[in-house]
């Protein structure tokens, strides 16, 4: 049987076949694509210049990144040629801004066994670039982002899983002052470069650098983790660097957190939909492990850690706008048309904290970005100013 990229049905050989002859446009992506039984010579070469056009790239350009299944979709090949591009990019950029010919680049991954390779030939790329990587090891999304803003560099780049699925690899990108790439945006730059062949930029091959700022990052959420109520939380996550910074932050509090991870055997469910549905679908879960539990409040935060979803003693969904009612002062609630947008907004308004689209809440020091993270320790800390439950305390902002 075979399935297209994206599509949650599976099809036979002659609807595979019949897709391939009328140059269906999922058949680019497919991993099957090359399986032509007995299509014409005419029509095979056809599809072999349409799939060249693309030069043989097998991963999607979404309004956030670059992302598909490993070795399906995206593979060593396509991280590397994606970073070379991305450094390409970096060079141009920071030569508008500095007399430095050779742009640092953070570059981290998640704790997943498939990424160390993805991660060197990142490396690799970036490298031939000219670009001096600084790899800043396993992190989350916001800590990636603020790691950039603290050594400074001039850009960063993570590969990570928003979605929680086990073979998904999403490419995150930020420029200077950890400026988010999206599309329309600077991302459309960086897939122009992909497409034309301007060769390598210098003859000296960038060097590398082990550096780690996940201390300093978690220092500045240390002081939300005292003199805390013993709080009962069920957290979901597939994101094992934020389990590893609430493990250690927690370490030194009364509050009690179940990771719904640890009791089941089975990975969040895969969908097709992007990471915030995901944490929709995961939420009744959540619900009956915080009914069960007797717990104070559940979360839900997505494989990048910057989204969250949170469900009140009762079960019910605290909206974000609710959630940034508790946590912030001053609020305001704005959304945008993707990250960049977001990021210039919150520079603009020199806000603190705003809430976003689809459960990330985005706050503004050192510089504009999501953190579900920061999100859970600011509500943790609302919460023990009283003996308010969440519910209650929720209903007061709402009314």
């Amino acid at each position: 049987m075979y399935q297209c990229p994206g599509e949650p049905y599976a099809i036979d050989r002659a609807v595979h076949l019949g897709r391939l002859a009328t140059f269906y446009s999922k058949c680019r992506e497919c991993p099957h694509r090359h399986d032509t039984g007995l299509l014409s010579e005419a029509t095979i070469a056809q599809l072999s210049e349409v799939w060249s056009a693309n030069g043989g790239f097998g991963a999607r350009f979404t309004a956030e990144g670059v992302e598909g299944v490993y070795r399906n979709q995206i593979t060593v090949a396509d991280v590397r040629r994606v970073a070379s591009a991305f450094g390409q990019c970096a060079r141009t950029w920071q030569q508008r801004t500095s007399h430095v010919s050779e742009p640092s680049v953070a570059l981290a991954g998640d704790d997943r066994p498939l990424v160390p390779e993805l991660i060197a030939a990142a490396a690799e790329g970036l490298r031939w670039a000219g670009c001096r990587v600084i790899d800043i090891g396993s992190a989350s999304s916001p800590c990636a982002a603020w790691s950039l803003a603290a050594l400074p560099a001039d850009a960063g780049m993570l590969i990570g899983n928003a979605s929680g699925q086990t073979h998904q690899v999403v490419v995150r990108l930020w420029a200077g002052a950890a400026a988010p790439l999206s599309e329309p945006g600077r991302l459309s730059t960086l897939r122009k470069a992909m497409l034309l062949d301007t060769g390598r930029p210098t003859r000296t091959y960038g060097p590398v650098e082990r550096r780690s700022l996940e201390s300093e990052y978690l220092a500045t959420l240390a002081d939300h983790f005292h003199a805390l109520r013993p709080l009962r939380v069920v957290i979901d996550t597939t994101c094992r660097a934020v389990t590893r910074y609430l493990r250690q932050l927690a370490a030194r509090v009364a509050c009690d957190l179940h990771f719904l991870q640890d009791r089941v055997d089975q990975p969040s469910p895969p969908s097709p939909a992007p990471h915030q549905a995901a944490g929709v679908s995961r939420l009744s879960a959540i619900a009956r492990a915080v009914c069960e539990r007797n717990a104070h409040f559940g979360i839900w935060i997505d494989g990048d850690g910057e989204a969250c979803q949170v469900v009140d003693e009762r079960g019910q969904k605290v909206s974000t706008e609710t959630l940034v009612a508790l946590i912030g002062q001053p609020l305001q609630h704005e959304s945008a048309a993707n990250r960049e947008a977001m990021y210039a907004l919150m520079a603009q308004s020199h806000a603190p904290i705003a809430g976003g689209d689809g459960g990330r809440i985005w706050f503004g020091d050192p510089v504009p970005m999501p953190d579900a993270l920061r999100a859970l320790a600011m509500l943790l800390t609302a919460l023990s100013r009283s003996d308010q439950l969440l519910s209650e305390a929720a209903a007061a902002f709402s009314a």
